[in-house]
C-alpha cells in the first residue's frame, strides 16, 4: 500500500513538472509572437508595397508622418519664438512712446513757460517805452526793425503808441503802421468794414 502511495505521489510531482514546463514554453511562444521580428516586418512591408506601391511600406509611411510632425513642431516653435519677439518689441515700443509723451509734456510746459516769460518781458518793455517821452521813444523805435517795433507798439496803450508813432521818421512810422494794420486784419473792425462796403 505504501508503494502505491509513493508511486501516486511521484506521478503527481512529475505531472506538475510537465505542466509547469508546458506553461513556460507557452510563455516563450507568446513573447516571441508579441515582439515584431525584422524579417516579419520586412515581409509585411514588401506585401504592402506589392499591394499598393504608393504606400512605400507601413514603416516608411510612419517615418514620413513622424518627419512631417517634427517639421510642423519646428515651425510652430519658430512661430512662437517670432510671436514672443514681436510682443517684446511691441512692449519696448510702447515704453518708448510713453517716454516720448512725457518728454513732450515737459517740452510743452517749458515752451509755455518761455513764451510766458517772453510775453512778460515784452509787456514790461512796452510799459517802459510808454512811460518815456515820445521823442526819446521815437528815436529808439526808428532804430528797431519795423516788425519788432510793431510788436512793442501793439502792447502799449493807444495814446502812448500814437505819441511814439508821431515822433518817428515818417517812412519808418508808415512801415510800422502797415505791420500793425496787417496784425489786426483779422479783427472785428475789418469784418465791420467789409460789411459796410457791401
Amino acid at each position: 500500500m505504501r508503494s502505491t502511495q509513493l508511486r501516486t505521489g511521484a506521478l503527481t510531482v512529475l505531472s506538475v513538472f510537465f505542466a509547469l514546463s508546458a506553461v513556460l514554453r507557452a510563455g516563450d511562444v507568446v513573447a516571441e509572437l508579441s515582439v515584431p521580428r525584422p524579417d516579419i516586418v520586412a515581409a509585411e512591408e514588401e506585401f504592402l508595397e506589392r499591394l499598393d506601391p504608393s504606400l512605400g511600406g507601413a514603416s516608411a509611411v510612419a517615418r514620413q508622418l513622424d518627419a512631417r510632425r517634427a517639421a510642423l513642431d519646428a515651425e510652430a516653435a519658430a512661430i512662437d519664438e517670432r510671436r514672443a519677439a514681436l510682443q517684446e518689441a511691441e512692449a519696448r515700443l510702447q515704453e518708448r512712446l510713453e517716454q516720448m509723451k512725457e518728454v513732450r509734456i515737459e517740452l510743452d510746459s517749458a515752451l509755455q513757460e518761455a513764451q510766458g516769460a517772453a510775453a512778460r518781458d515784452v509787456a514790461h518793455l512796452a510799459e517802459t517805452y510808454a512811460r518815456m517821452k515820445p521823442k526819446q521813444a521815437g528815436a529808439l523805435f526808428n532804430a528797431m526793425e519795423p516788425s519788432f517795433a510793431a510788436g512793442f507798439l501793439a502792447e502799449m496803450p493807444p495814446d502812448a503808441a500814437a505819441g511814439v508813432l508821431a515822433s518817428m521818421q515818417p517812412d519808418r512810422a508808415y512801415a510800422v503802421s502797415l505791420l500793425l494794420a496787417s496784425r489786426h486784419a483779422d479783427s472785428p473792425m475789418r469784418d465791420a468794414a467789409n460789411e459796410a462796403r457791401q
